[in-house]
C-alpha cells in the first residue's frame, strides 16, 4: 500500500486498484511548529523522547487532522471496495498492508516512537492465541483514541507551550516546559510528591472519591463473546479529562478468530454514549443531559467505532451510559460505575 500525505490536492476520485491501494491524503499539521527533544533520561516505559507542540492551538488542530485523516483514508478504502462481502473486504485489507498510515506517518517524520506502535505491535502478537488473555491485552490503555496514542511518547508524556503533561488513569501531571530534572524524578517515584519542584496533579487523587464523587476519569470496560466463540467485541466507556478537553466516550472493538488465532475485524458495529453531567454549578447538584437527541454512531465495515461527545463538567457514578453493537450480532449496555 502506498499514502502520501501532502500539503495540498485536489481529492481523488477512489477506484479498484486490485493488489494496490493508492490514496493522498491532505494533511493540515503545522509541522513547522512541532519539535522533538531528548529527555536525557530513559522513561519507566522506554520513552527517551518527548513531542513539544508551540502551543495548546497547534496541538488540538495536529490532534484533530490525525483522525480526520485516519477516518477519511479508512473510508475511501472502505468505499474502493465496497462491493466485497464482509469477509472478502477483510482479506483484502490483508493482502494490501492496509493500516492506519497517517498515525505511522507522523512518529516517522520525528523519528518519534509512540504508544500506537507500541501498542499494535504488542497486539499482533496477543491476537495469534486461539485463547486470548484478556487481563494482558495490549489494547487496554486507559487512552483509547489512536490519534492521542500517535502524538504523546510511551510514558504517555507531551509538552504544549510552557508546560509538560504527564497523562496518568487518575488525571494528569504538569510541569514547567524543559524540567526534565522533575519529570524524571516523577518517573522513578510518582507517590512522593512534596520532594518533586514545580509539579502539580489535576485529577480523582483517590479511588473512593473516584467512585462515588462528583469527578471525571471514570471508566469501564470489558469483552463478550458470541455463542460459538469465534467472535468477540471489546466495549470501552468513560468520563474523561485532559488537559486540552473533557469528553465522554463509548467505543466498541471487533474481532475474529480464524485458523487458531484471532484478527481484529470488518464489519458493521455500533456505539452510544449518553446520559448526564453535572449541571453549570459543576458540582453534580442538579443534572444535564449531554446527548439530548439519544443518537449514537454507525460503523460500516469498519475495525472499530467511537462515539464522542465533549464536555464541560464533571459526572457521578451512574449517570452515564452506553450501548454497544459489533462482531457477530454482540450486543452490550453498561452504566459508568467507577
Amino acid at each position: 500500500m502506498t499514502v502520501a500525505i501532502i500539503a495540498c490536492k485536489k481529492e481523488q476520485t477512489p477506484k479498484d486498484q486490485g493488489a494496490q491501494f493508492e490514496y493522498e491524503v491532505t494533511s493540515k499539521i503545522p509541522y513547522e511548529q512541532i519539535q522533538v527533544k531528548d529527555k536525557g533520561f530513559k522513561g519507566s516505559n522506554g520513552s527517551t523522547q518527548i513531542l513539544v507542540f508551540q502551543n495548546m492551538d497547534v496541538f488540538k488542530l495536529t490532534l484533530a487532522d490525525l483522525d480526520r485523516q485516519v477516518r477519511e483514508l479508512d473510508s475511501v478504502f472502505v468505499t474502493t471496495y465496497s462491493y466485497l462481502c464482509e469477509d472478502s473486504i477483510n482479506a483484502k485489507e490483508t493482502e494490501i498492508g492496509f493500516e492506519k498510515k497517517p498515525l505511522v506517518d507522523f512518529a516517522t517524520f520525528f523519528t518519534y516512537y509512540s504508544p500506537y506502535q507500541q501498542i499494535e505491535a504488542a497486539e499482533k502478537i496477543w491476537l495469534n492465541n486461539e485463547i486470548l488473555d484478556d487481563a494482558n491485552e495490549p489494547d487496554k490503555h486507559f487512552i483509547f483514541e489512536h490519534s492521542l496514542r500517535a502524538i504523546i511518547n510511551t510514558d504517555c508524556e507531551v509538552q504544549i507551550a510552557d508546560n509538560i503533561y504527564k497523562l496518568t488513569a487518575d488525571g494528569y501531571f504538569t510541569i514547567p516546559a524543559g524540567n526534565f530534572k522533575s519529570l524524571s524524578l516523577l518517573d522513578k517515584d510518582p507517590t512522593n510528591l512534596q520532594a518533586i519542584k514545580d509539579i502539580v496533579f489535576i485529577g480523582n487523587d483517590c479511588s473512593s472519591c473516584k467512585a462515588s464523587g462528583c469527578n471525571s476519569n471514570k471508566r469501564n470496560d470489558g469483552y463478550k463473546y458470541n455463542s460459538a466463540n469465534n467472535r468477540r467485541i471489546k466495549w470501552a466507556v468513560s468520563h474523561w479529562t485532559h488537559p486540552w478537553d473533557r469528553r465522554c466516550a463509548a467505543k466498541t472493538d471487533n474481532y475474529k478468530k480464524h485458523n487458531n488465532h484471532w484478527d481484529k475485524y470488518r464489519t458493521n458495529c455500533f456505539a452510544k454514549v449518553y446520559g448526564y453531567i453535572s449541571d453549570a454549578v459543576g458540582e453534580c447538584d442538579g443534572q444535564l443531559n449531554f446527548n439530548p437527541p439519544n443518537t449514537g454512531l454507525n460503523g460500516y465495515n469498519v475495525k472499530n467505532i467511537e462515539h464522542k461527545i465533549y464536555v464541560q463538567t464533571k459526572t457521578k457514578t451512574g449517570w452515564v451510559q452506553s450501548n454497544f453493537y459489533g462482531a457477530g450480532g454482540i450486543s452490550h449496555d453498561k452504566t459508568v460505575t467507577c
